[in-house]
Formats: C-alpha cells, structure tokens, sequence
C-alpha cells in the first residue's frame, strides 16, 4: 500500500507499506514531526494510521462504523474512506492513484 501524508495540499511524506513483511519505506519532507525516523516499523506506521481514526471504544462506534461502510474496526480501512481527516488539524492521506486535493476532503474551512 502506498500513500502520502498531507499537510492541506502539501506532501509531508511518502510512504509504501509492504503487507508480506513488516518493512516500510518512508520518505519525510519538510521535516513530519510524527515520525521521526526514516526507517519505520509498520506497527509505528499503523499507530498514526489509528490515531487519525475516530476511538474504536465510543458508544456510538456501530453507528459509525456503518456510515463509513466497513464492518469491524480496522484503522487501514477506515482511513480509506475518510483519508485520515481530523477537525483538529490539516493533516490527511492520499492514496497511490487518487487525484484528491485537501478541498476535497477537509470538514472545516
């Protein structure tokens, strides 16, 4: 899986995730302060995946879950939908192939 981190419309990283290994190749630009190695285990790339979800033990989690469209709690699919998007901050994923820009995905101006 490939995809970058964005900062609005500007790339912060580049990063491939092989699923048969724990291997990641990550390429910061612009200093990505999440991350601070360049070399990166996927559980380390799957936390800042989870922590652009919305918390698996909320009560109304079903409810969200369903509006999403994915079954069970899985942070790689849930972040397929809503990119990674948080209120918070300008931070979001692009997957590998998607034509996307920060104005199409952000919920807040």
């Amino acid at each position: 899986m490939k995809f970058q981190i964005m900062w609005k419309n500007e790339i912060v990283a580049d990063v491939e995730v092989f699923p048969e290994t724990d291997k990641v190749k990550l390429q910061k630009h612009k200093g990505f302060p999440y991350i601070l190695e360049n070399t990166v285990h996927r559980r380390r790339i799957y936390e800042f995946i989870k922590s652009r979800c919305v918390e698996e033990g909320r009560a109304d989690i079903r409810e969200i879950l369903k509006q999403l469209g994915v079954s069970e709690y899985d942070p790689w699919k849930m972040v397929r939908v809503t990119h990674g998007v948080d209120g918070d901050d300008f931070y979001w994923l692009r997957f590998d192939g998607e034509d996307i820009r920060w104005e199409d995905v952000r919920v807040r101006e």
